[in-house]
């Protein structure tokens, strides 16, 4: 059973801030579920290309051949290219692609028969896409088949809320290993790890014994075990995550994984390190199945857990700075690890918000900060969305004691039996009309 709450705060300059704010009456009721996969979705992730990514920062951008591969499209293709092995299709596909085919005259080219096939096939079925910046260069961005859009769930619960980051911008792929739309950051149900910490990054951890804590996770805290054999960093084997590794060393055996799936096995190192995942390096080549399976362990002590954006207030105290570490994207010359866009400023961005902690008797809080209309923002009628130290202090305010970011924008959104109360700040830039953002992950209650 949940309950919400709407609040509506004035700001200066004739803005509001519209605030939803739900309460649940336990953490056993909280669970992290997957939205049904949606054809849709590689349609919007194209619009979101062509009406906001590309327009707002096209000047610093090439251009990108977008596809994804449906489950009725297969190819009878070697998993074997170079050194690599791959057990995904879709990076495969992303490095043949790039090293067969070239942008000239504004045409797509190849000289190779089997990609030209390929390619066409992808075309024919609607599941590509070419977008263009102004720069020189091209770029082959796979999507994942894991976004789906929460008001189309079939099961509805009492509330929905979207959960992770998931790589998006272009600048957070950095490996053929990586599509967009792979959400990443560390999720714990019943001390069964979904996905594995990274980047170091503060999560909000219930602990079995009931207490809570915000603590930064580390990859080498766990132990990963592919195919029935454990890995663990430091002793048989070292783990590479960016943004300290853009590459493994020369030598070895390289298991690279994404989110939460063995993507490729690479012989002889100097591996791509993907930014949505991280590269198990071994001096012994692993024996795997067709299909490996991974799992995750250390966590056990985990009643529900979740890694994502910085946190908001700890102990009761708002945080007012940043506390985890995240890409400058004013500094592009450093390596970049996803979400490359985040805020750079504390105290002036605004954006939508979703924030995630525990009131005062420990009882789940989930918040969402309505933000500005990315297209016809009408100040005084749209809210103008928080900065993360305006996060803070509302969250304060709502009595929250204990709390992260989860991740907001264009994604932020919570649904109650199936429908929101407050508005999307993704919007078509004809009509104004919301558009609903597919996201990989959600946090459901019963």
């Amino acid at each position: 059973m949940v309950q919400s709450v709407l609040h509506t705060m004035h700001r200066p300059g004739n803005e509001i801030q519209r605030i939803q704010c739900v309460t649940a009456e336990r953490w056993e009721d909280l669970f992290f579920t997957e939205p049904k996969s949606s054809p849709d979705a590689f349609d919007q992730m194209v619009q979101l290309y062509r009406d906001y990514i590309i327009p707002r920062y096209g000047r610093f951008l090439h251009t990108f051949v977008l596809f994804h591969l449906p489950e009725q499209i297969s190819f009878n293709l070697s998993h074997q290219y170079g050194s690599i092995h791959y057990y995904q299709t879709e990076p495969l596909l992303a490095d043949c692609l790039s090293d067969r085919m070239r942008f000239h005259n504004q045409i797509l080219e190849t000289d190779d028969p089997l990609t030209q096939s390929i390619f066409a096939s992808l075309s024919d079925a609607g599941c590509t896409a070419v977008v263009s910046g102004s720069r020189r260069g091209l770029s082959v961005l796979p999507v994942a088949n894991t976004l789906g859009f929460l008001s189309r769930q079939r099961l509805v619960l009492n509330c929905q809320v979207n959960a992770s980051f998931f790589t998006m911008n272009p600048t957070d792929i950095t490996s053929s290993f990586d599509q967009l739309g792979t959400a990443f950051g560390c999720c714990i149900k019943d001390g069964v790890i979904l996905y594995p910490p990274l980047f170091n990054r503060e999560a909000f951890l219930l602990h079995k014994d009931g207490s809570i804590t915000i603590e930064p996770l580390s990859l080498t805290a766990i132990e990963v075990e592919v195919d029935g054999i454990r890995y663990r960093h430091g002793e048989n084997a070292r783990f590479y995550s960016r943004p300290q590794h853009i590459r493994t060393p020369n030598g070895g055996y390289d298991l690279v994984i994404t989110g939460n799936r063995l993507c490729a096995l690479a012989d002889g190192g100097r591996t791509s390190v993907p930014s949505s995942g991280f590269v198990i390096h071994t001096r012994t080549r692993p024996v795997l199945q067709e299909q490996p399976t991974v799992s995750f362990h250390g966590l056990e002590q985990i009643a529900f857990g979740i890694q994502c954006g910085n946190s908001v207030i700890r102990n009761g105290i708002p945080t007012n700075r940043f506390r985890s570490s995240f890409h400058d994207i004013r500094r592009p010359w450093t390596p970049l690890y996803p979400p490359t866009f985040y805020p750079v400023r504390f105290d002036t961005d605004r954006a939508p918000r979703i924030l995630l902690g525990a009131d005062d008797h420990s009882k789940p809080m989930l918040v969402w900060l309505e933000g500005a209309a990315k297209y016809g923002h009408i100040p005084g009628a749209d809210s103008c969305g928080a900065t993360l130290k305006e996060a803070a202090e509302i969250a304060a305010d709502l009595g929250m004691r204990n709390g992260v970011h989860l991740d907001g924008g264009g994604s932020a959104q919570i649904l109650l039996n199936g429908n929101r109360q407050l508005q999307l700040s993704d919007r078509d830039p004809a009509a104004f009309q919301e558009a609903e953002r597919a996201v990989p992950l959600a946090i459901g209650v019963k």
